[in-house]
């Protein structure tokens, strides 16, 4: 059942991811992705801590994404990231408590999925889409370091915020 529910939700995250990708519309990829996000929450039943990753990562995300359209890494006809891509950082972060879950007891593996899937993302992603990747062997390098880097830590921010809930809810338990 367990791995059932891991499936699921990385199923219909690469629909979302696929949706919003195909859409590239600043308006319709958000309702994508909050279609998407409903069908998750409904599913899923996210709690404090889940919502909080989710916001946190997609704020992260935004940001990350404007400075890689500002170093080159990204390039993009209006020099800016789209607001479209912005939509799959809070899908994305709903496979941090549930489909990739397992990978933060293999932080090293997390980095290789996290360095090699980052990169692939982005390059099908720029394949299908209007946004390009910069200097080849630059943006390669760049997305497959800062996803290597970046996929373990948001693991490690998961695990910290599901067990910070977790310890939150015993001890509101023992106070009654």
């Amino acid at each position: 059942m367990m791995m059932a529910r891991k499936l699921l939700n990385g199923t219909l995250f690469n629909v979302c991811w696929f949706a919003v990708v195909m859409l590239q519309h600043d308006l319709w990829s958000w309702v994508a992705t909050s279609v998407y996000l409903a069908v998750h929450v409904a599913i899923f039943k996210p709690g404090r801590a889940e919502l909080m990753l989710l916001a946190l990562v997609a704020a992260g995300g935004f940001l990350l994404d404007q400075l890689m359209f500002a170093a080159g890494i990204l390039v993009v006809a209006a020099g800016t990231a789209p607001l479209w891509l912005s939509a799959l950082w809070p899908a994305f972060a709903s496979t941090l408590m549930h489909a990739f879950a397992g990978l933060r007891e293999h932080l090293w593996l997390a980095a290789l999925v996290g360095g090699f899937g980052g990169y692939g993302s982005y390059r099908l992603g720029a394949s299908l889409s209007d946004v390009e990747l910069g200097s080849a062997g630059v943006s390669t390098a760049v997305l497959l370091v800062s996803w290597g880097l970046l996929f373990p830590l948001l693991l490690v921010l998961a695990g910290r915020l599901e067990r910070g809930a977790a310890a939150g809810s015993a001890d509101a338990q023992s106070a009654y």
